[in-house]
């Protein structure tokens, strides 16, 4: 599992994720909250390795509250489901 940031701060939602990672992805990253073997993916998205599906938990700033999700690169392009 990872933390995600949008330049210098979490996301407020998925939505807000989806609509960065189209325009601007080199100011998303993905930050590794466990170091399993070494091995845990940590920085920019535009440097995730290609084909792989990274999970992530997003707490908000205001709150608690957290939300899930993953993102895929496939060449150039990505997905956040």
């Amino acid at each position: 599992m990872h933390g995600i940031f949008i330049s210098d701060r979490r996301p407020n939602n998925k939505a807000e994720i989806k609509r960065m990672i189209q325009s601007y992805p080199e100011n998303v990253y993905l930050e590794a909250l466990s170091d399993y073997c070494g091995t845990e993916f940590d920085g920019c998205v535009t440097e995730m390795p290609n084909g792989r599906k990274i999970s992530f938990v997003a707490p908000t700033e205001d709150s608690e509250h957290k939300f899930y999700g993953s993102i895929t690169r496939k060449g150039n392009s990505f997905r956040v489901e």
